[in-house]
Parts: C-alpha cells; sequence; structure tokens
C-alpha cells in the first residue's frame, strides 16, 4: 500500500476525543492488531508511507509497523500535544532481542519532524517525554537521513530494540539528541549523526540499561557533536541491581571514551574548541515539497565555521545549522 501526497492537519486536537485503542489522535496508522505475531504469521508489509505533511495532532503523527516498509521525505510537525512517551514517528513491538516478529526490517528515511511536544496534563506525577523517531522494542531497522528539531525528549530513541542503524541523522535542540534504553538492546549502530544540544541542560546521547552499568552493547562511531556551553556530553543511567537505587553518571568526550571505548572516529565541537566563540545558533528548514530559498549573505556561518556570503538553497525537507557571534 502507498500512501503519499497528502496533507493531515488539526487532528485529535480536544483531549479525550478521537481516541480509539492506543492509536487515536494519529495522523497515519499502518498496523495489524498490537500484538506479538510469529515470523510466519501475517503482518503488514511492503509499505509506502512518503510526501505527506501532517501537522498538529494530538498524538503521533506517523505510527507504522509490519516489515519491508519505508516512510520517507514527509514532513511531521507539531505532534503529541495531549499524549506522554510517545513519538512522532513511532514504531512498536515487544519482540525479544533478535527476533523477527510483528515489526522488523523497516526503514525510516529523510523525514523532517519538528515539535513534539508530549503533556502529562493526565499524568501529572510523570515527567513529560515526546520523542521525534521512537523504535519501541523493533529489530533491524534503518534510521537514515532524518532531521529531528524541538522534541520534547530524545530526537531518536531505541528501547529494547536489537540490530538497529541509526545513521546520518541531524539532531537539534533536544534534551536528549540519540537515547538507547534497556538491556535488551544489543547489535544497534549509532554512527555518522549529528548532533547539536543549545543549552547546558541538554545532551548528545543518553544510555539507560537497568541490568547493571554495561554500555558496551552497542556500536557508537563516526557522529558529530556540537557541544560549544557544556562540557558533559553523554548520560548513562543504570541499577547496579534490581534492588538498587537508580545510579545516575555524566561524561565529558574523553571520559566517555576512556571508559567504553566508543566514538573513536566522532569529532566533538567542546566548550574549548575554535566554534565556541560563536554565541548565537540556529536552525532553518524546507519545511515544503519543493526547492527554498534563503538569502543569509554575510548573516551567519555555517557549522563549520565558514562565513555564508550567498544564498542558501534547501531541498525538500532539508535543514541547515547555522552560527552567529
Amino acid at each position: 500500500m502507498k500512501v503519499f501526497g497528502n496533507t493531515i492537519k488539526n487532528i485529535g486536537l480536544k483531549p479525550g476525543y478521537g481516541i480509539t485503542g492506543v492509536n487515536g489522535m494519529a495522523g497515519i496508522v499502518i498496523e495489524n492488531t498490537e500484538e506479538v505475531k510469529q515470523e510466519d504469521a501475517h503482518i503488514c508489509l511492503n509499505n509506502h508511507i512518503y510526501n505527506n505533511c501532517i501537522d498538529s495532532v494530538g498524538h503521533m503523527g506517523i505510527r507504522f509497523d509490519g516489515t519491508n516498509s519505508i516512510c520517507e521525505n514527509n514532513i511531521v510537525k507539531n505532534c503529541n500535544f495531549h499524549m506522554n512517551d510517545c513519538g512522532s514517528i513511532y514504531s512498536w513491538t515487544n519482540a525479544k532481542p533478535g527476533e523477527r516478529r510483528y515489526a522488523f526490517g523497516n526503514t525510516i528515511r529523510g523525514n523532517l519532524i519538528i515539535n513534539s511536544f508530549g503533556s502529562n496534563y493526565a499524568t501529572p506525577g510523570n515527567g513529560i517525554s515526546a520523542q521525534g523517531i521512537y523504535l519501541d522494542g523493533v529489530n533491524e531497522m534503518m534510521v537514515d537521513g532524518n532531521t529531528v528539531i524541538n522534541a520534547n525528549g530524545a530526537g531518536i530513541i531505541i528501547n529494547a530494540g536489537s540490530n538497529n542503524t541509526v545513521k546520518n541523522n541531524l539532531v537539534y535542540n533536544n534534551p536528549t539528541g540519540i537515547a538507547i534504553y534497556n538491556e535488551a538492546n544489543t547489535g544497534n549502530k549509532v554512527i555518522h549523526n549529528t548532533m547539536f544540544p543549545i543549552n547546558k541542560n541538554q545532551r548528545a546521547f543518553s544510555i539507560m540499561n537497568w541490568s547493571g552499568n554495561n554500555v558496551n552493547f552497542q556500536t557508537l562511531d563516526s557522529n558529530i557533536v556540537y557541544s560549544l556551553i557544556e562540557k558533559y556530553i553523554f548520560i548513562e543511567e543504570y541499577l547496579p541491581s534490581k534492588t538498587e537505587i537508580k545510579q545516575k553518571n555524566q561524561y565529558t568526550w574523553n571520559a566517555w571514551k576512556e571508559k567504553t571505548g566508543q566514538d573513536l572516529h566522532s569529532k566533538v565541537y567542546g566548550v574549548d574548541s575554535e566554534l565556541s566563540k560563536f554565541t548565537r545558533n540556529t536552525i532553518i528548514y524546507n519545511d515544503s515539497f519543493v526547492p527554498k530559498e534563503f538569502d543569509l549573505a554575510d548573516k551567519f556561518y555555517d557549522a563549520d565555521g565558514n562565513k555564508i556570503t550567498h544564498k542558501i538553497i534547501l531541498k525538500p525537507c532539508e535543514a541547515m545549522i547555522l552560527l552567529g557571534e
């Protein structure tokens, strides 16, 4: 099935309305009944969701499960107004590590995701957590070349999933850039991503493990991090045992590499880098399906610190970080 060229706007904006099961108040949903299915069972497959614009929805913008499907080049903005523990683009299963059940082997590629809000209005004791892209227990997913801006949680999260690849994504202004949660995560690769925290409370990476402090069950490498005002880049949370209190550690770039041996080929522009002289930053993006021109001549610098002396043309769903003095 193909779902393309649609504009979906103002869905589920009245709290308590438009809810059916777990998928209410959503923009696009492609799934079977939410239950674990065996590998040889019939599940939704070979779907293509592309070139849709989803704007202002109470819950997730796109949910797609099944297998051998692609979600690409969509503009997904202003989602999760009234829900929590959610994602603007979301996929779910509760398979065991390495199992190919219900949701596996899909691609999320080239999407532009802006503003994932989250709400704890009905559960005020909980923190707000709304992700940009949420892989919830799924395996063998490819998350490639997306841009996530202003999520109220992680830009991209892998929760209890295995053998997923997160690469070439741009993540800007999120409490956590990329998060990997729970001990069931194995074999995931996080490579060639760019993360730009914009304040001292944001971190590029978060690792959470409820079965001890082993964080060497992933591959993180060849990423670029801009942390121009905060020396701590990584957060690690874990339980030493099931009966103990959760521990939380923060790491600088060098301390993280020394502890884990990870990110040996990554690059960090930190508080002592030449780029720290730039006191302003912003991001421009093209939230349309035609090229868009920006006249920035002599006003900004690019992310490498080079002055922009000409107009910038962004392709659909493309974004660019800008620096200013």
